[in-house]
């Protein structure tokens, strides 16, 4: 009985939608994504989100961990893509830092080391190097591994 309640309420909002005058304007939401809280991130990567003692020890995780593919510039090597410039932007702008730290903490570093190998600190460390070396500043808070807080940060390519 919900499920018609539901079809119904639907298919009532569709055709009022469709039948609004062009100069109405529907409202989207498109800063939310999957990985954003109901109410959307509330800051950005240009609000300081990571310490410079933390980009500290994020640059010697990633020379050890992952310079070998993404090279020591962070510019991507043979199948591995960049982590800075353009690519970087064009990969992550839009989306949360949630997104960029699952990324990591699901597929890197990949075989013949296996996902995981790094404590989600680590992984955030070099989150924060990773940050820094795109210009995002640095901030008086640690970045942290906790997957709510980050989700609450946009990676956003417009300085504000």
């Amino acid at each position: 009985m919900k499920v018609k309640v539901i079809a119904a309420t639907l298919f009532a909002v569709t055709m009022n939608v469709s039948r609004a005058a062009p100069s109405a304007p529907l409202t989207m939401h498109l800063h939310q994504t999957p990985s954003s809280s109901a109410a959307g991130p509330v800051r950005s990567v240009w609000d300081g989100v990571y310490t410079e003692a933390q980009k500290k020890r994020g640059g010697a995780i990633y020379l050890r961990e992952c310079s070998g593919c993404h090279g020591e510039a962070l510019k991507g090597g043979e199948g591995t893509p960049a982590l800075s410039g353009s690519d970087f932007d064009e990969s992550w702008s839009g989306k949360t830092v949630a997104d960029l730290f699952n990324k990591i903490r699901q597929t890197m570093p990949p075989p013949p080391d296996q996902p995981g190998k790094l404590s989600p600190q680590q992984e955030s460390d070099v989150l924060a190097h990773i940050l820094a070396a795109n210009d995002f500043p640095a901030g008086g808070a640690e970045l942290s591994p906790d997957i709510e807080q980050l989700k609450q940060i946009r990676i956003t390519t417009a300085r504000p």
